[in-house]
């Protein structure tokens, strides 16, 4: 059974709400993302580790994924034949893992490593990350 829930949204200065639906298991579906750091927001359709809609898939993190809009229309289900579904889909972010905020893929608001960080996080952490992404966060 889903839920609707209200969580504040950390965005911007107002105080707008973000409205998700939750499935039992504890993971998003449908809803509505927002960065951080660039303020790009779109439409979610699952939030967490396993897209129903991309079965051969799992995210490493808990990950913000939206079906491809530009993918043609998926067949009905009737007319499916494998329990495996792949539907082009869209990485669009994560949760930072120190400040716990949405933060999208680009190389401009965040770095992957192991878990998604803002780049602010980031370079308050420079020292924890390995050298090879201390030169990606390219800190003097």
């Amino acid at each position: 059974m889903d839920t609707r829930i209200q969580r504040p949204h950390d965005a911007g200065p107002s105080s707008e709400l973000q409205s998700d639906t939750v499935n039992k298991e504890g993971s998003s579906v449908e809803g509505t993302f927002v960065c951080i750091s660039c303020g790009l927001e779109e439409h979610y359709h699952y939030r967490g580790k396993h897209p129903p809609f991309a079965t051969s898939i799992k995210c490493l993190d808990t990950s913000y994924v939206m079906r491809d809009p530009f993918a043609p229309a998926k067949p009905s289900s009737s007319s499916r034949r494998h329990k495996e579904v792949n539907e082009p889909f869209l990485i669009l972010g994560g949760d930072c893992k120190s400040c716990k905020r949405p933060v999208c893929r680009d190389p401009e608001c965040s770095i992957f490593y192991q878990h998604h960080y803002c780049l602010s996080c980031a370079s308050k952490n420079y020292n924890k990350f390995p050298v090879n992404i201390q030169r990606k966060l390219k800190r003097p």
